[in-house]
């Protein structure tokens, strides 16, 4: 915030903040602070700076617009509608706007990987457009395309698609959570997030219009449930209460240390279970600062490398309770849990990125392990850690209850009438 308000900032310029600055804000979202006047700080340096952001394509002056075709034509932009969660997420979605026919659907892509589950949903669309990297030649691309209405999925993810959405380049532009924090911009019409993930007062959060919808925009299509596999598998005695938190480590917090050495003071037999982060250096310093801020429990603490998707679902399956943290949850994570039956630990924090657990339980209708303060929150893991039977009936509650935002119909269903309104 000081470089913004530098004389250097003033001095700055650009010709293509793609390829100049590339990068976005992405880590600011996990410091637990309302992002809003930093992000449209940000967006104001770079709309000075570089002109060409604020443009607007032809298709969107109104003396330049079309008569109404048969079916309006809408984009979807991301980098990640591939195997990542934003395309695990949005595959069902996406394939579910296809077979309503209400639109004509053109899929946006970013310079990134193609899958199998990427061609999956190249094949339903009616278009597919591979941007190229340059800013001016990827706005012209979706300028070409004349669409309607434009969706990105995540912006702050990567650097092109928070670029492209400074500019106008549908009439209709919208962003869902995708990444969970406001992006900033004007330009966009809209955060399509979903009521239970909001706080009251939620709109202040965002520079687009809060737009709560009743269902979370998502098709979630849970796993097969992995082969059963024994807590000594991945290093851990019988005898212990695995608290398991499968989060990158960028989402553990300071103020979230307190938490879990509570956890581990409550609970003698308890023990952390975090998986190493992908740049080891990370992995490094988290593990200094718990040595740091847990002495007395740093022991029952142990780091898992990186693992692959099945031995993931194994270790979700193996944890006697799931941690989730505060500030910014888990998503996919939690979905995954509690589709396996895992009792996750949450709070409903001040921002949407820290109210998914809770706000999945508030859909599901399992409220029990939502704690109000930290106290509660240790108190619900050891309490649910500790007895088995009690876990074992949560965990039958939670599975039978998970069906209930899994494999829905009914968000492509309102996303349409909110487009079509």
């Amino acid at each position: 915030e000081a470089f913004l308000n530098s004389e250097m900032a003033g001095k700055t310029t650009f010709e293509d903040p793609v390829r100049e600055s590339g990068t976005t804000s992405f880590y600011l979202a996990y410091h637990g602070r309302n992002d809003r006047s930093l992000a449209e700080k940000i967006v104001a340096f770079y709309r000075r700076a570089c002109p060409r952001l604020s443009w607007t394509a032809p298709n969107c002056q109104l003396e330049r617009r079309k008569p109404s075709r048969r079916r309006p034509r809408l984009g979807i932009c991301s980098k990640y509608l591939n195997r990542h969660t934003i395309g695990l997420l949005f595959e069902g979605v996406i394939k579910q706007l296809a077979e309503r026919r209400d639109f004509e659907l053109v899929i946006i892509r970013v310079p990134g990987r193609e899958d199998e589950l990427s061609a999956r949903i190249d094949a339903v669309a009616d278009a597919v457009i591979r941007l190229p990297v340059g800013l001016v030649q990827a706005q012209n691309a979706i300028a070409e395309a004349d669409l309607d209405f434009l969706l990105y999925t995540d912006i702050g993810l990567e650097p092109l698609s928070y670029f492209l959405a400074f500019a106008r380049l549908a009439p209709i532009q919208y962003v869902t959570w995708g990444h969970p924090v406001t992006s900033g911009l004007d330009s966009l019409d809209g955060y399509l997030s979903a009521d239970a993930f909001e706080p009251e007062d939620g709109d202040k959060h965002y520079s687009e219009g809060l737009v709560r919808m009743r269902n979370i925009l998502m098709h979630y299509r849970p796993p097969a449930s992995p082969n059963l596999v024994s807590k000594e598998e991945f290093g851990l005695s019988a005898g212990e209460t695995a608290y398991v938190c499968p989060q990158n480590v960028f989402k553990l917090h300071p103020d979230y240390d307190a938490w879990l050495a509570d956890v581990l003071r409550a609970d003698p037999t308890g023990r952390l279970v975090l998986i190493e982060a992908t740049f080891s250096g990370w992995s490094e310093r988290l593990r200094a600062r718990l040595e740091q801020s847990m002495p007395d429990v740093w022991k029952r603490v142990t780091f898992l490398p990186h693992l692959p998707t099945q031995r993931y679902f194994q270790l979700l399956t193996v944890a006697d309770v799931v941690l989730d943290p505060i500030h910014f949850g888990g998503g996919l994570t939690t979905f995954h849990s509690l589709s396996f039956g895992t009792p996750v630990i949450t709070i409903s924090g001040d921002f949407q990125r820290s109210r998914f657990a809770s706000g999945v339980y508030q859909l599901i209708g399992v409220r029990d392990l939502i704690a109000r303060d930290k106290a509660g929150y240790v108190d619900l893991a050891v309490g649910v850690g500790q007895d088995v039977s009690r876990r074992a009936a949560l965990s039958k509650r939670i599975q039978l209850a998970a069906c209930k935002i899994q494999q829905r119909a009914e968000p492509a269903d309102e996303l349409a009438e909110i487009l079509l309104a």
